[in-house]
């Protein structure tokens, strides 16, 4: 039997959820060890005053990591604004659904007519 639309649409939210957390998660161990590594450099250049230059290897592979990361969270940027603007036309149609229907039915009741004695 196939997966109700909202079915399939959560469980895609959820794995897309997970994954991004799990991806957020090898991020921060992967900058933890950046850490550790310059904090090695800052303690030999403190105990023997060498100066040390990366190789060019290493200067281009952080220099693409990083242009990827930023191209990476400018998707998700943008992501994030086509949710957020296609929730708020869905919001504002069904608010103006349910004022159409509430004018129609405003039509539909009858004011008592003012002239007439109600009390007949």
């Amino acid at each position: 039997m196939p997966f109700a639309k909202e079915e399939v649409l959560k469980y895609a939210d959820e794995k897309f959820i997970v994954w991004l957390e799990d991806h957020i998660r090898y991020f921060q161990t992967l900058l933890s060890d950046l850490e550790g590594i310059y904090s090695v450099y800052q303690e030999l250049l403190a105990e023997q005053e060498f100066g040390w230059i990366p190789a060019p290897g290493v200067v281009h592979l952080m220099n693409e990591a990083k242009e990827k990361l930023e191209l990476l969270i400018f998707e998700l940027l943008q992501h994030q604004k086509m949710i957020i603007i296609s929730k708020s036309a869905f919001e504002i149609s069904q608010r103006q659904s349910i004022d159409s229907k509430n004018s129609k039915i405003k039509r539909f009741i009858k004011k008592p007519n003012q002239t007439e004695d109600p009390s007949i």
